[in-house]
């Protein structure tokens, strides 16, 4: 077909596909340019030659956390596309791990009881969400009294990252591994304010197959626990994290400073991974009043902004939402507003909304739950399956 311009070789100009590309054809990987996404494709590089790991964080709302009415939601977390990309990625020869848990917390409220939406997560005391969002969620934090933060992982590993949120108060923590103490006698310190991510390292010696267990157990002040990420040292893999935030908007993200509910400057300056797929999108249309376009046009820059100076970004469409709950005319002008901030701000994009059609088109192959905007666990695996195909283009 005749595009009606001519394509310059590694040419650094937006190309707007919208109404250009042949009928029904939706490119996995769009807006993809010459020079884009380098830390992705140097980390794929060290992962494939054995020299160093990498991350891939999937940011975004509950179609990142797992979620779906018809399972418990204890097991969201392993529902999650996150998960399932990984297991892609080794079946198909890139080592990759899903040994991680990070903000995984519910009710989507602060200050609320702190209840698991990880089945791996398990807690003493009576914990609650913090006062602000962080990564995906609201970290725990440990009540005063006796409380511990136990994750359950499998496999060979030697290392953990306890990723902590620093408030007003000092607290610590010993840390044991299958029952056997590895910081008893100098328990990890988390510093009082003022407000910020920290990630605390402790190692150990390597487990071998089957189920383990990292066990934090509180020893003064307060802990307030965003996440754990185990892994081997010694042995590069593609970790990838579940970063999903039920119920979560634009504007939840948008937040950069350094204090509670800023997301934004908790991936882009603290956890700083390879690459953020980020898709905050069916709240903006489905909680409340629709988001102004402008507004949630403005909040997705100012996220890539934050996080972009140290992580490749491609943005992500939403799933449709069942348009007997959410016309679809409400809905395409969000898909509408993030493609021209991709194309604005020189970042990829992957268009999940114009590949599912419609609602209707996914139910119809099993791929929607019945709740009218969540994926089946088949149209997570769906999900992550076009995911791995957009980031193989890297």
């Amino acid at each position: 077909m005749t595009l009606g311009y001519t394509l310059k070789p590694n040419s650094q100009d937006a190309i707007d596909l919208r109404g250009l590309v042949g009928s029904g054809e939706v490119p996995v990987l769009q807006n993809y340019r010459a020079g884009a996404l380098k830390r992705t494709r140097a980390g794929l590089a060290k992962v494939a030659a054995g020299t160093g790991s990498m991350v891939i964080a999937l940011a975004g709302d509950s179609t990142f956390r797992g979620a779906n009415g018809n399972i418990a939601d204890t097991a969201w977390g392993l529902n999650s596309p996150a998960v399932r990309l990984a297991k892609l990625l080794t079946a198909r020869g890139v080592p990759a791990s899903y040994q991680s848990t990070f903000c995984s917390g519910g009710p989507d409220t602060g200050g609320a009881a702190f209840s698991s939406h990880d089945s791996r997560v398990t807690l003493t005391g009576s914990w609650t969400n913090n006062g602000g969002p962080t990564a995906g969620n609201y970290p725990a934090r440990g009540p005063a009294g006796a409380s511990s933060y136990q994750f359950t992982f499998d496999g060979v590993a030697d290392t953990a990252d306890i990723w902590c949120w620093q408030f007003g108060a000092a607290g610590g923590f010993d840390v044991t591994v299958d029952g056997v103490a590895v910081t008893t006698g100098s328990p990890v310190a988390q510093a009082a304010g003022p407000e910020a991510m920290s990630k605390k390292t402790v190692t150990f010696p390597a487990t071998g197959a089957g189920s383990h267990t990292v066990l934090c157990t509180r020893t003064s002040g307060q802990m307030s626990i965003a996440g754990v990420n185990v892994y081997s040292s010694v042995t590069p893999a593609c970790q990838v994290w579940n970063l999903g935030w039920g119920g979560s908007k634009a504007s939840a993200w948008a937040a950069t400073t350094p204090t509670f509910g800023s997301p934004g400057y908790a991936v882009g300056q603290s956890m700083q991974p390879n690459l953020v797929i980020f898709n905050p999108m069916i709240n903006d249309w489905l909680i409340g009043a629709p988001t102004n376009l402008a507004t949630y046009a403005a909040d997705l820059g100012t996220f890539i902004d934050a996080v972009s100076p140290t992580c490749d970004v491609i943005l992500k469409t939403g799933l449709p939402t069942k348009a007997a709950t959410q016309a679809l005319s409400t809905q395409s002008p969000y898909v509408a507003a993030m493609i021209d901030v991709a194309l604005a701000k020189g970042v990829p994009y992957i268009d999940t909304f114009a590949r599912a059609i419609s609602w209707e088109a996914q139910a119809t192959v099993g791929f929607q739950d019945t709740d009218s905007y969540h994926p089946s666990p088949a149209g997570y695996q769906d999900d992550a399956a076009l995911i791995y195909a957009a980031i193989m283009r890297a």
